[in-house]
Protein backbone atom coordinates (compact mmCIF):
# COMPACT_ATOMS: atom_id res chain seq x y z
CA UNK A 1 0.00 0.00 0.00
CA UNK A 2 0.83 3.79 -0.47
CA UNK A 3 1.97 5.84 2.46
CA UNK A 4 -1.86 7.72 1.56
CA UNK A 5 -3.23 4.38 2.04
CA UNK A 6 -1.63 4.15 5.71
CA UNK A 7 -2.92 7.10 6.86
CA UNK A 8 -6.12 6.34 5.12
CA UNK A 9 -6.27 3.37 7.34
CA UNK A 10 -4.86 4.35 10.60
CA UNK A 11 -7.41 7.22 10.75
CA UNK A 12 -9.84 4.59 10.07
CA UNK A 13 -8.69 2.15 13.03
CA UNK A 14 -10.60 3.06 15.65
CA UNK A 15 -14.05 2.75 13.81
CA UNK A 16 -13.02 -0.04 11.77
CA UNK A 17 -14.68 -2.85 13.77
CA UNK A 18 -17.66 -1.01 13.50
CA UNK A 19 -18.12 -1.50 9.67
CA UNK A 20 -18.72 -5.34 9.51
CA UNK A 21 -21.58 -6.93 9.73
CA UNK A 22 -22.45 -10.60 11.28
CA UNK A 23 -22.56 -12.13 7.67
CA UNK A 24 -19.12 -11.34 6.42
CA UNK A 25 -17.91 -12.83 10.04
CA UNK A 26 -19.95 -16.14 9.10
CA UNK A 27 -18.36 -15.75 5.65
CA UNK A 28 -14.90 -15.38 6.66
CA UNK A 29 -15.32 -18.69 9.18
CA UNK A 30 -16.41 -20.82 6.06
CA UNK A 31 -13.50 -19.52 3.99
CA UNK A 32 -10.66 -20.32 6.57
CA UNK A 33 -12.70 -23.62 7.12
CA UNK A 34 -12.54 -24.37 3.62
CA UNK A 35 -9.04 -24.14 3.48
CA UNK A 36 -8.37 -26.64 6.16
CA UNK A 37 -4.96 -25.43 7.54
CA UNK A 38 -2.43 -27.67 8.72
CA UNK A 39 -2.02 -27.81 12.56
CA UNK A 40 1.43 -26.50 12.79
CA UNK A 41 1.27 -24.45 10.08
CA UNK A 42 2.75 -21.23 9.98
CA UNK A 43 0.76 -18.81 8.18
CA UNK A 44 1.45 -14.74 7.08
CA UNK A 45 -1.96 -13.15 7.21
CA UNK A 46 -1.42 -10.10 5.32
CA UNK A 47 -3.39 -6.84 5.48
CA UNK A 48 -4.27 -8.49 8.76
CA UNK A 49 -6.03 -4.82 9.55
CA UNK A 50 -7.54 -4.92 13.28
CA UNK A 51 -7.20 -8.80 13.09
CA UNK A 52 -10.51 -9.75 11.60
CA UNK A 53 -9.02 -13.63 10.28
CA UNK A 54 -6.62 -13.56 13.82
CA UNK A 55 -9.13 -15.69 16.20
CA UNK A 56 -10.29 -17.88 13.07
CA UNK A 57 -6.41 -18.59 12.24
CA UNK A 58 -5.39 -19.13 15.73
CA UNK A 59 -7.56 -22.52 16.06
CA UNK A 60 -6.59 -23.67 12.80
CA UNK A 61 -2.55 -23.94 13.29
CA UNK A 62 -3.06 -25.18 17.05
CA UNK A 63 -0.41 -24.59 19.63
CA UNK A 64 2.42 -25.65 17.64
CA UNK A 65 1.73 -23.50 14.61
CA UNK A 66 2.15 -19.34 14.46
CA UNK A 67 0.06 -16.47 13.22
CA UNK A 68 2.08 -13.43 11.41
CA UNK A 69 -0.14 -10.64 11.34
CA UNK A 70 1.18 -7.68 8.91
CA UNK A 71 0.17 -4.54 8.37
CA UNK A 72 1.20 -1.34 7.02
CA UNK A 73 -0.83 0.84 9.37
CA UNK A 74 0.22 1.10 12.77
CA UNK A 75 -3.31 2.01 14.59
CA UNK A 76 -4.73 -1.17 12.92
CA UNK A 77 -1.93 -3.10 14.26
CA UNK A 78 -2.27 -1.40 17.52
CA UNK A 79 -6.13 -2.50 17.76
CA UNK A 80 -5.26 -5.96 16.46
CA UNK A 81 -2.86 -6.20 19.86
CA UNK A 82 -5.16 -5.02 21.76
CA UNK A 83 -7.94 -7.65 21.07
CA UNK A 84 -5.79 -10.32 20.61
CA UNK A 85 -3.05 -11.04 23.39
CA UNK A 86 -2.37 -14.34 21.81
CA UNK A 87 1.18 -16.58 22.65
CA UNK A 88 0.87 -17.77 18.83
CA UNK A 89 0.61 -14.68 17.25
CA UNK A 90 3.27 -11.83 16.35
CA UNK A 91 2.28 -8.83 15.24
CA UNK A 92 4.41 -6.79 12.68
CA UNK A 93 4.13 -3.15 11.07
CA UNK A 94 5.52 -4.16 7.31
CA UNK A 95 4.57 -3.52 3.74
CA UNK A 96 4.24 -6.66 1.62
CA UNK A 97 6.47 -4.92 -1.29
CA UNK A 98 9.43 -5.09 1.13
CA UNK A 99 8.58 -7.84 3.18
CA UNK A 100 10.51 -8.23 6.49
CA UNK A 101 10.62 -11.78 6.87
CA UNK A 102 13.33 -14.45 5.21
CA UNK A 103 12.35 -16.19 1.84
CA UNK A 104 10.63 -19.46 2.44
CA UNK A 105 9.21 -18.25 5.66
CA UNK A 106 5.60 -19.31 5.63
CA UNK A 107 3.36 -22.62 4.90
CA UNK A 108 0.73 -20.33 4.10
CA UNK A 109 -0.11 -16.85 2.91
CA UNK A 110 -3.54 -14.91 3.72
CA UNK A 111 -4.31 -12.02 1.94
CA UNK A 112 -7.83 -11.14 3.33
CA UNK A 113 -9.86 -8.07 1.88
CA UNK A 114 -6.43 -6.18 1.39
CA UNK A 115 -5.18 -7.44 -2.45
CA UNK A 116 -7.34 -4.52 -4.41
CA UNK A 117 -5.02 -1.71 -2.09
CA UNK A 118 -1.93 -2.95 -3.10
CA UNK A 119 -0.49 -0.18 -5.30
CA UNK A 120 2.34 -3.33 -7.19
CA UNK A 121 0.23 -5.84 -7.50
CA UNK A 122 2.84 -7.95 -9.81
CA UNK A 123 5.58 -7.67 -7.32
CA UNK A 124 3.17 -8.14 -4.41
CA UNK A 125 2.40 -11.52 -5.34
CA UNK A 126 6.26 -12.00 -6.09
CA UNK A 127 6.70 -11.38 -3.07
CA UNK A 128 4.40 -13.62 -1.58
CA UNK A 129 5.69 -16.12 -3.56
CA UNK A 130 9.27 -15.77 -2.57
CA UNK A 131 7.84 -15.79 1.05
CA UNK A 132 5.94 -19.41 0.77
CA UNK A 133 7.98 -22.43 1.78
CA UNK A 134 8.21 -25.00 -1.27
CA UNK A 135 4.37 -26.75 -1.31
CA UNK A 136 2.79 -23.67 0.34
CA UNK A 137 -0.11 -22.05 -0.60
CA UNK A 138 -1.00 -18.35 -1.63
CA UNK A 139 -4.66 -17.33 -1.01
CA UNK A 140 -6.26 -14.26 -1.69
CA UNK A 141 -9.99 -13.85 -0.35
CA UNK A 142 -13.14 -11.25 -0.07
CA UNK A 143 -16.51 -12.17 1.77
CA UNK A 144 -18.28 -10.57 -1.42
CA UNK A 145 -18.41 -11.25 -4.98
CA UNK A 146 -15.35 -9.13 -7.38
CA UNK A 147 -17.87 -7.06 -8.66
CA UNK A 148 -19.64 -6.56 -5.53
CA UNK A 149 -16.41 -5.52 -3.90
CA UNK A 150 -15.46 -3.15 -6.56
CA UNK A 151 -18.62 -1.19 -6.85
CA UNK A 152 -17.98 -0.74 -3.11
CA UNK A 153 -14.76 0.85 -3.38
CA UNK A 154 -16.50 2.84 -6.70
CA UNK A 155 -18.90 3.59 -4.63
CA UNK A 156 -16.61 5.06 -1.80
CA UNK A 157 -14.25 6.56 -3.81
CA UNK A 158 -11.47 8.90 -3.01
CA UNK A 159 -8.35 6.93 -2.09
CA UNK A 160 -9.70 3.59 -2.27
CA UNK A 161 -11.84 4.16 -5.32
CA UNK A 162 -9.68 3.02 -7.79
CA UNK A 163 -8.72 -0.17 -5.29
CA UNK A 164 -9.82 -3.09 -7.52
CA UNK A 165 -9.98 -6.58 -8.00
CA UNK A 166 -8.07 -7.31 -11.85
CA UNK A 167 -10.12 -9.83 -14.04
CA UNK A 168 -9.68 -13.51 -13.51
CA UNK A 169 -7.33 -13.86 -16.21
CA UNK A 170 -5.30 -10.83 -15.19
CA UNK A 171 -5.44 -12.99 -12.11
CA UNK A 172 -3.87 -15.80 -13.10
CA UNK A 173 -1.52 -14.30 -14.95
CA UNK A 174 -0.38 -12.65 -11.79
CA UNK A 175 -0.05 -16.13 -10.00
CA UNK A 176 1.30 -17.70 -12.92
CA UNK A 177 4.39 -15.14 -13.73
CA UNK A 178 5.35 -15.47 -10.08
CA UNK A 179 5.81 -19.36 -10.56
CA UNK A 180 2.46 -20.57 -8.90
CA UNK A 181 0.63 -23.56 -9.78
CA UNK A 182 -2.46 -25.35 -9.19
CA UNK A 183 -3.98 -21.29 -9.44
CA UNK A 184 -8.33 -21.94 -8.52
CA UNK A 185 -10.17 -18.72 -8.63
CA UNK A 186 -13.66 -19.01 -7.51
CA UNK A 187 -16.12 -16.04 -7.37
CA UNK A 188 -19.79 -16.68 -5.86
CA UNK A 189 -21.74 -13.50 -4.02
CA UNK A 190 -20.74 -14.79 -1.02
CA UNK A 191 -17.16 -15.21 -1.37
CA UNK A 192 -14.21 -14.40 -3.60
CA UNK A 193 -11.02 -16.98 -3.24
CA UNK A 194 -7.63 -17.28 -5.23
CA UNK A 195 -5.59 -20.33 -4.59
CA UNK A 196 -2.19 -21.32 -5.90
CA UNK A 197 0.78 -23.10 -4.66
CA UNK A 198 4.51 -23.04 -4.24
CA UNK A 199 5.82 -25.80 -6.83
CA UNK A 200 8.26 -28.07 -4.81
CA UNK A 201 11.40 -28.47 -6.65
CA UNK A 202 11.90 -31.44 -8.33
CA UNK A 203 8.11 -32.76 -7.88
CA UNK A 204 7.50 -35.34 -10.91
CA UNK A 205 3.94 -34.99 -12.76
CA UNK A 206 2.48 -38.52 -14.02
CA UNK A 207 3.92 -39.12 -17.68
CA UNK A 208 6.62 -37.07 -17.35
CA UNK A 209 10.08 -38.63 -18.71
CA UNK A 210 12.55 -39.65 -15.90
CA UNK A 211 15.45 -38.30 -17.70
CA UNK A 212 13.56 -35.16 -17.93
CA UNK A 213 15.70 -33.43 -15.34
CA UNK A 214 18.98 -34.40 -17.09
CA UNK A 215 17.84 -32.78 -20.10
CA UNK A 216 16.50 -29.84 -19.36
CA UNK A 217 19.49 -28.94 -16.97
CA UNK A 218 21.30 -28.52 -19.74
CA UNK A 219 18.77 -26.02 -21.00
CA UNK A 220 18.84 -24.06 -17.50
CA UNK A 221 21.50 -20.91 -16.82
CA UNK A 222 23.96 -21.76 -13.74
CA UNK A 223 21.78 -18.42 -12.09
CA UNK A 224 19.33 -16.42 -12.53
CA UNK A 225 19.71 -13.31 -15.13
CA UNK A 226 18.31 -10.74 -12.18
CA UNK A 227 19.30 -7.04 -12.71
CA UNK A 228 20.71 -8.01 -15.65
CA UNK A 229 16.81 -8.89 -17.11
CA UNK A 230 15.73 -5.52 -15.09
CA UNK A 231 17.80 -3.68 -17.05
CA UNK A 232 17.00 -4.94 -20.63
CA UNK A 233 13.35 -4.94 -19.78
CA UNK A 234 14.04 -1.26 -17.87
CA UNK A 235 15.08 0.34 -21.19
CA UNK A 236 11.99 -0.74 -22.79
CA UNK A 237 9.59 0.16 -20.28
CA UNK A 238 11.52 4.09 -19.71
CA UNK A 239 10.96 4.81 -23.45
CA UNK A 240 7.30 3.41 -23.88
CA UNK A 241 6.76 5.92 -20.44
CA UNK A 242 8.77 8.61 -22.28
CA UNK A 243 6.56 8.13 -25.56
CA UNK A 244 3.29 8.16 -23.61
CA UNK A 245 4.07 10.94 -22.04
CA UNK A 246 4.93 12.71 -25.05
CA UNK A 247 1.32 11.64 -26.79
CA UNK A 248 0.31 13.24 -23.72
CA UNK A 249 -1.60 10.05 -22.58
CA UNK A 250 -1.43 10.50 -18.63
CA UNK A 251 -2.66 14.49 -19.42
CA UNK A 252 -6.04 13.18 -21.00
CA UNK A 253 -6.58 10.29 -18.62
CA UNK A 254 -6.11 12.60 -15.69
CA UNK A 255 -8.06 11.60 -13.00
CA UNK A 256 -10.88 10.22 -15.09
CA UNK A 257 -12.32 7.43 -16.57
CA UNK A 258 -11.71 7.78 -20.48
CA UNK A 259 -12.82 5.46 -23.59
CA UNK A 260 -10.75 4.54 -26.19
CA UNK A 261 -12.00 6.87 -28.29
CA UNK A 262 -12.02 9.76 -25.77
CA UNK A 263 -8.00 9.11 -25.27
CA UNK A 264 -7.55 8.92 -29.18
CA UNK A 265 -9.37 12.78 -29.48
CA UNK A 266 -7.11 13.84 -26.73
CA UNK A 267 -3.99 12.67 -28.09
CA UNK A 268 -4.26 13.17 -31.86
CA UNK A 269 -3.64 9.48 -31.94
CA UNK A 270 -5.64 6.53 -34.15
CA UNK A 271 -7.51 4.60 -32.30
CA UNK A 272 -6.49 1.03 -33.62
CA UNK A 273 -2.75 2.25 -32.81
CA UNK A 274 -3.57 3.92 -29.60
CA UNK A 275 -4.97 0.86 -28.30
CA UNK A 276 -1.69 -1.26 -28.12
CA UNK A 277 -0.13 1.44 -26.21
CA UNK A 278 -2.39 1.64 -24.07
CA UNK A 279 -2.37 -2.18 -23.10
CA UNK A 280 1.42 -1.99 -23.21
CA UNK A 281 1.11 0.43 -20.27
CA UNK A 282 -2.05 -1.42 -18.41
CA UNK A 283 0.46 -4.36 -18.48
CA UNK A 284 3.26 -2.28 -16.60
CA UNK A 285 0.72 -1.02 -14.34
CA UNK A 286 0.62 2.37 -15.00
CA UNK A 287 -2.93 2.45 -16.77
CA UNK A 288 -5.97 0.22 -15.30
CA UNK A 289 -8.29 -0.93 -17.84
CA UNK A 290 -11.98 -2.03 -16.36
CA UNK A 291 -13.96 -3.17 -20.36
CA UNK A 292 -13.36 -0.85 -22.90
CA UNK A 293 -12.54 2.39 -20.34
CA UNK A 294 -9.01 3.37 -19.45
CA UNK A 295 -7.66 5.68 -15.98
CA UNK A 296 -4.20 6.11 -14.67
CA UNK A 297 -3.08 4.05 -12.07
CA UNK A 298 -2.46 5.33 -8.75
CA UNK A 299 1.01 5.66 -9.38
CA UNK A 300 0.76 7.39 -12.46
CA UNK A 301 -1.95 9.96 -10.92
CA UNK A 302 0.85 10.46 -8.41
CA UNK A 303 4.08 11.00 -10.80
CA UNK A 304 3.00 11.27 -14.39
CA UNK A 305 -0.21 13.33 -14.38
CA UNK A 306 0.89 17.24 -14.49
CA UNK A 307 -1.66 17.76 -12.00
CA UNK A 308 -0.14 16.50 -9.25
CA UNK A 309 2.88 18.41 -7.31
CA UNK A 310 4.82 15.13 -7.26
CA UNK A 311 4.53 15.22 -11.08
CA UNK A 312 7.90 13.92 -12.52
CA UNK A 313 7.70 14.95 -15.82
CA UNK A 314 9.98 17.59 -16.50
CA UNK A 315 12.97 14.71 -14.67
CA UNK A 316 11.81 11.84 -17.42
CA UNK A 317 12.40 14.45 -20.06
CA UNK A 318 15.59 14.83 -19.15
CA UNK A 319 16.63 11.93 -18.04
CA UNK A 320 15.51 10.04 -21.40
CA UNK A 321 15.09 12.82 -24.07
CA UNK A 322 17.00 12.20 -27.46
CA UNK A 323 19.68 14.19 -26.33
CA UNK A 324 20.49 12.68 -23.37
CA UNK A 325 20.49 9.34 -24.69
CA UNK A 326 22.84 10.32 -27.08
CA UNK A 327 25.54 10.41 -24.43
CA UNK A 328 25.22 6.96 -23.76
CA UNK A 329 24.59 5.97 -27.50
CA UNK A 330 28.24 7.65 -28.44
CA UNK A 331 29.95 6.10 -24.94
CA UNK A 332 31.81 3.39 -27.82
CA UNK A 333 33.38 6.52 -29.93
CA UNK A 334 33.87 8.61 -26.71
CA UNK A 335 35.84 5.58 -25.41
CA UNK A 336 38.28 5.80 -28.66
CA UNK A 337 39.18 9.10 -28.30
CA UNK A 338 36.06 11.31 -30.06
CA UNK A 339 34.31 14.47 -28.65
CA UNK A 340 30.91 13.37 -28.83
CA UNK A 341 28.83 16.11 -27.20
CA UNK A 342 29.05 19.91 -26.16
CA UNK A 343 30.59 21.37 -22.78
CA UNK A 344 27.00 22.36 -21.08
CA UNK A 345 28.52 24.02 -18.15
CA UNK A 346 30.17 26.57 -20.38
CA UNK A 347 27.18 27.86 -20.85
CA UNK A 348 25.09 27.49 -17.40
CA UNK A 349 22.59 29.54 -18.61
CA UNK A 350 21.58 27.52 -21.31
CA UNK A 351 22.33 24.33 -19.12
CA UNK A 352 20.36 25.14 -16.26
CA UNK A 353 16.64 26.38 -17.58
CA UNK A 354 13.73 25.77 -15.65
CA UNK A 355 12.67 22.82 -16.54
CA UNK A 356 16.10 21.28 -15.95
CA UNK A 357 15.26 23.32 -11.99
CA UNK A 358 12.00 21.88 -12.39
CA UNK A 359 13.06 18.08 -12.90
CA UNK A 360 15.62 18.86 -10.15
CA UNK A 361 13.02 19.52 -7.59
CA UNK A 362 10.89 16.44 -9.05
CA UNK A 363 13.83 14.00 -7.92
CA UNK A 364 14.48 15.60 -4.91
CA UNK A 365 11.04 14.30 -3.77
CA UNK A 366 10.37 11.23 -5.50
CA UNK A 367 13.25 10.03 -3.01
CA UNK A 368 13.70 9.58 0.76
CA UNK A 369 17.10 11.45 0.43
CA UNK A 370 14.92 14.35 0.45
CA UNK A 371 13.06 14.01 4.08
CA UNK A 372 16.28 12.01 5.57
CA UNK A 373 18.57 15.12 4.41
CA UNK A 374 16.01 18.13 5.93
CA UNK A 375 15.03 15.72 8.90
CA UNK A 376 19.27 15.36 9.39
CA UNK A 377 19.79 19.37 9.08
CA UNK A 378 16.86 20.14 11.27
CA UNK A 379 17.63 17.91 13.89
CA UNK A 380 21.44 19.68 13.81
CA UNK A 381 21.90 21.69 17.26
CA UNK A 382 23.14 24.56 15.13
CA UNK A 383 19.45 24.68 13.33
CA UNK A 384 18.41 25.60 16.87
CA UNK A 385 20.23 29.15 17.39
CA UNK A 386 20.64 29.48 13.56
CA UNK A 387 19.62 32.81 12.34
CA UNK A 388 20.51 33.16 8.77
CA UNK A 389 20.66 30.04 5.99
CA UNK A 390 21.74 30.59 2.71
CA UNK A 391 21.00 27.60 0.25
CA UNK A 392 23.68 27.71 -2.54
CA UNK A 393 22.91 26.83 -6.10
CA UNK A 394 19.27 25.80 -4.26
CA UNK A 395 17.43 26.20 -7.45
CA UNK A 396 14.11 25.20 -6.92
CA UNK A 397 14.76 26.07 -2.81
CA UNK A 398 12.82 23.12 -1.95
CA UNK A 399 15.47 22.57 0.95
CA UNK A 400 15.36 25.88 1.95
CA UNK A 401 11.41 26.18 2.18
CA UNK A 402 11.42 22.89 4.20
CA UNK A 403 13.71 24.21 6.86
CA UNK A 404 11.88 27.33 6.79
CA UNK A 405 8.78 25.43 7.86
CA UNK A 406 10.53 23.51 10.37
CA UNK A 407 12.83 25.99 11.69
CA UNK A 408 10.47 29.87 11.32
CA UNK A 409 12.98 31.84 13.10
CA UNK A 410 15.43 30.96 9.98
CA UNK A 411 15.98 33.65 7.41
CA UNK A 412 16.75 31.49 4.59
CA UNK A 413 17.52 32.17 1.22
CA UNK A 414 18.75 30.44 -2.18
CA UNK A 415 21.99 31.95 -4.33
CA UNK A 416 21.65 30.45 -7.54
CA UNK A 417 21.32 32.16 -11.20
CA UNK A 418 19.06 34.75 -11.74
CA UNK A 419 16.41 33.12 -14.19
CA UNK A 420 16.38 30.16 -10.95
CA UNK A 421 14.23 32.86 -9.30
CA UNK A 422 10.96 32.53 -11.11
CA UNK A 423 11.37 28.80 -10.69
CA UNK A 424 11.88 29.04 -7.08
CA UNK A 425 9.07 31.24 -6.67
CA UNK A 426 6.49 28.39 -8.07
CA UNK A 427 7.60 26.15 -5.25
CA UNK A 428 7.77 29.21 -2.38
CA UNK A 429 3.96 30.28 -3.40
CA UNK A 430 3.02 26.42 -3.13
CA UNK A 431 4.36 25.90 -0.36
CA UNK A 432 3.64 29.40 1.63
CA UNK A 433 7.05 30.32 2.78
CA UNK A 434 8.88 33.93 2.79
CA UNK A 435 11.79 32.16 1.31
CA UNK A 436 14.56 34.93 -0.09
CA UNK A 437 16.72 34.88 -3.68
CA UNK A 438 19.76 36.54 -4.43
CA UNK A 439 20.42 36.28 -8.31
CA UNK A 440 24.06 35.82 -9.10
CA UNK A 441 26.78 33.30 -10.42
CA UNK A 442 28.36 31.72 -7.07
CA UNK A 443 31.63 30.83 -8.87
CA UNK A 444 32.13 34.99 -10.02
CA UNK A 445 29.84 37.22 -7.70
CA UNK A 446 30.35 38.14 -4.35
CA UNK A 447 28.27 36.10 -1.62
CA UNK A 448 25.66 37.66 0.95
CA UNK A 449 28.03 37.57 4.68
CA UNK A 450 27.34 36.42 7.92
CA UNK A 451 25.68 32.80 7.31
CA UNK A 452 24.95 30.77 10.07
CA UNK A 453 24.11 27.85 7.80
CA UNK A 454 25.20 27.11 4.20
CA UNK A 455 23.85 24.55 1.95
CA UNK A 456 25.97 23.36 -0.82
CA UNK A 457 24.17 20.60 -2.72
CA UNK A 458 25.43 18.79 -5.84
CA UNK A 459 27.33 21.46 -7.16
CA UNK A 460 30.84 20.27 -7.05
CA UNK A 461 31.07 17.84 -10.02
CA UNK A 462 31.23 20.05 -12.90
CA UNK A 463 34.30 22.14 -12.26
CA UNK A 464 36.80 20.66 -10.64
CA UNK A 465 39.43 23.69 -10.68
CA UNK A 466 37.05 25.84 -9.77
CA UNK A 467 36.09 23.85 -6.48
CA UNK A 468 38.75 25.03 -4.23
CA UNK A 469 37.91 28.38 -4.55
CA UNK A 470 34.10 28.30 -3.84
CA UNK A 471 34.72 26.23 -0.76
CA UNK A 472 37.12 29.20 0.46
CA UNK A 473 34.45 31.65 -0.53
CA UNK A 474 31.89 29.02 1.35
CA UNK A 475 34.01 29.23 4.54
CA UNK A 476 34.23 32.88 4.76
CA UNK A 477 30.74 34.09 4.74
CA UNK A 478 30.10 31.48 7.62
CA UNK A 479 30.37 33.39 10.75
CA UNK A 480 32.75 31.82 13.40
CA UNK A 481 30.75 28.46 14.15
CA UNK A 482 29.18 28.03 11.24
CA UNK A 483 28.39 25.15 9.68
CA UNK A 484 28.36 23.40 5.60
CA UNK A 485 26.03 20.95 4.88
CA UNK A 486 27.22 19.53 1.82
CA UNK A 487 25.65 16.68 -0.28
CA UNK A 488 26.75 14.72 -3.23
CA UNK A 489 27.32 11.86 -5.28
CA UNK A 490 30.58 10.98 -3.56
CA UNK A 491 32.56 7.77 -4.39
CA UNK A 492 34.19 4.47 -2.33
CA UNK A 493 37.90 4.18 -2.72
CA UNK A 494 37.16 1.74 -5.60
CA UNK A 495 35.37 4.32 -7.28
CA UNK A 496 32.73 1.41 -7.78
CA UNK A 497 30.25 2.12 -4.92
CA UNK A 498 27.26 3.80 -4.92
CA UNK A 499 25.82 2.32 -8.02
CA UNK A 500 24.06 5.42 -9.11
CA UNK A 501 27.73 8.04 -8.31
CA UNK A 502 29.35 5.33 -10.35
CA UNK A 503 27.29 5.68 -13.33
CA UNK A 504 27.20 9.52 -12.90
CA UNK A 505 30.76 9.65 -13.24
CA UNK A 506 31.21 8.23 -16.37
CA UNK A 507 28.12 10.13 -17.89
CA UNK A 508 29.66 13.54 -16.67
CA UNK A 509 33.21 12.38 -17.80
CA UNK A 510 31.44 11.84 -21.36
CA UNK A 511 29.58 15.34 -21.20
CA UNK A 512 32.59 17.22 -20.00
CA UNK A 513 35.94 16.29 -19.70
CA UNK A 514 37.04 18.68 -16.91
CA UNK A 515 34.35 17.11 -14.99
CA UNK A 516 35.06 15.20 -11.61
CA UNK A 517 33.02 12.90 -9.22
CA UNK A 518 35.43 12.75 -5.80
CA UNK A 519 36.28 9.77 -3.60
CA UNK A 520 34.53 11.10 -0.39
CA UNK A 521 37.97 10.61 1.82
CA UNK A 522 39.15 12.97 -1.75
CA UNK A 523 35.89 15.26 -0.49
CA UNK A 524 36.74 15.43 3.02
CA UNK A 525 40.42 16.14 2.66
CA UNK A 526 39.72 19.52 0.67
CA UNK A 527 37.31 20.42 3.02
CA UNK A 528 39.96 20.40 5.77
CA UNK A 529 42.37 21.89 3.56
CA UNK A 530 39.92 24.46 3.33
CA UNK A 531 39.98 25.14 7.09
CA UNK A 532 36.43 22.98 7.70
CA UNK A 533 36.16 20.29 10.82
CA UNK A 534 34.41 17.30 9.28
CA UNK A 535 32.05 16.10 11.51
CA UNK A 536 29.50 13.59 10.57
CA UNK A 537 28.48 12.09 7.05
CA UNK A 538 25.86 10.39 6.19
CA UNK A 539 24.75 7.86 3.33
CA UNK A 540 21.00 8.85 2.23
CA UNK A 541 19.90 5.34 0.85
CA UNK A 542 17.65 5.39 -2.13
CA UNK A 543 19.42 8.91 -3.42
CA UNK A 544 23.00 7.53 -3.56
CA UNK A 545 23.97 10.41 -2.02
CA UNK A 546 25.88 11.16 0.70
CA UNK A 547 26.00 14.35 3.28
CA UNK A 548 28.71 15.60 4.63
CA UNK A 549 28.30 17.98 7.59
CA UNK A 550 31.76 20.54 8.73
CA UNK A 551 31.73 23.48 10.81
CA UNK A 552 33.89 26.63 10.44
CA UNK A 553 35.88 27.20 13.87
Amino acid sequence: MSTVHQAYFDAKAAIWDTLGDPATGERLRAIVGELAIQPGARVLDVGTGTGVLVPLLVPAVGPAGRVVALDLAGEMLKKAREKFPVRQVEFVQGDIIRPPFPAASFDEIICNACFPHLQDKPRAVRQMAALLKPGGRLVVCHASSREALNQMHHSIGGVVGSDLLPEAPVMHQLFAVAGLTEIKITDTPDKYIVTARKPVAGSAVPGEPAEMPAVLAAFTPPMATGSLAMVFRGFQEALLVYESLRLGIFTVLADQNRTLEEVAAGTGGEADRLVYVLDALTAIGLVEKEAAVYRNSPEARTYLWPGSKFYLGDLLELQLAPQRRCLWEKLTPWVRGETVVPEYFDDPDGFFTGPFIRAMAQSALSQKGFIETVTIVARHPALATARRLLDLGGGHGLFAIALQQLRPQLAAAVFDLPHAGAVMQEYVTAYGTQTGFYPGNFHTDPLPWGQDIVLAFDMLYPTQPQNPALLAKIYGVLRPGGYLFTRHWVLDETRTWPQRAALFALQSKVRRPKSHVYRQTELEELLASTGFVVEQSHFLGDSGATLIVASKV
